[in-house]
């Protein structure tokens, strides 16, 4: 914008802007400038608005993939941790059924220790 105010080498300007012919330059005005700045203020604005969504869309997008990695890491965990629970019923039942054969045995072992007393 104060390149083109500045300049006086253009043979053509734009309707707001006049040729200065004291000092052969370009005459801008405050309403020229304020409009232009405005202008390259609201281009920013969309522009830096664009990059924003797709940062925000790619967080987003980051933060799923991370999520469904966690959840495939849980139900692994989950899976290991049923497949150990399963395993400890197992031994608590073998566990049960031995203490039962020693008791059985015990019995026997009382009974025939009894009947040799007699």
């Amino acid at each position: 914008v104060l390149a083109l105010c500045a300049s006086s080498t253009r043979k053509h300007y734009p309707p707001s802007m006049s040729r200065d012919s004291t000092n052969s330059g370009v005459h801008c005005t405050e309403m020229d400038l304020h409009s232009s700045l405005s202008n390259a203020l609201d281009t920013t604005r969309t522009v830096v608005s664009d990059i924003i969504a797709k940062e925000d869309s790619q967080i987003r997008i980051t933060l799923t993939e991370i999520v469904k990695e966690q959840l495939k890491i849980l139900e692994l965990k989950m899976q290991h941790f049923n497949q150990l629970e399963e395993l400890v019923r197992s031994e608590r039942l073998e566990l049960q059924k031995v203490r039962q054969k020693l008791e059985e045995d015990r019995l026997s072992f009382l009974s025939l220790s009894v009947n040799n007393k007699q």
